[in-house]
């Protein structure tokens, strides 16, 4: 599925921060804060620097939840949902490409890269 630009946009907006849902083979949610590297029309990347809950869960279940709001409209609210398939990738390409990325920012080689793939999404005031 393609995301529309103005989903793309307030997900790339403010300080590119948004929370990730994630649920363990048991049945545990986790959440947990995510700054997003890139944004594309049909999917994203994001990091996981330290061995972590998101991580684990990803490798045994990739069905995540993302989601950003802003309420610092002069009262109005904005909130996105979205639906996703992740894989993260630990070599390769892709993970050199943002591996590299986030070294340069003076952060150390991460653990993963996790691609996500849009499935569905809810885009909500503003």
């Amino acid at each position: 599925m393609i995301l529309p630009n103005n989903a793309i946009e307030f997900l790339k907006s403010g300080n590119g921060i948004s929370v990730v849902g994630t649920v363990s083979e048991f049945g545990i949610v986790n959440i947990s804060p995510r700054f997003i590297l890139e944004v594309e029309p049909t999917r994203l990347f994001f990091v996981s620097g330290f061995p972590n809950k998101t991580l684990y869960n990803l490798n045994k279940n990739p069905k995540l939840c993302i989601s950003k709001w802003d309420n610092e409209l002069k009262g109005n609210i904005k909130f996105l949902k979205i639906i996703g398939f992740a894989k993260n990738h630990t070599s390769g390409e892709i993970y050199e490409k943002f591996s590299k990325a986030i070294q340069s920012m003076g952060f150390p080689k991460p653990l993963a890269v996790t691609e996500v793939e849009f499935r569905e999404y809810e885009l909500y005031g503003g």
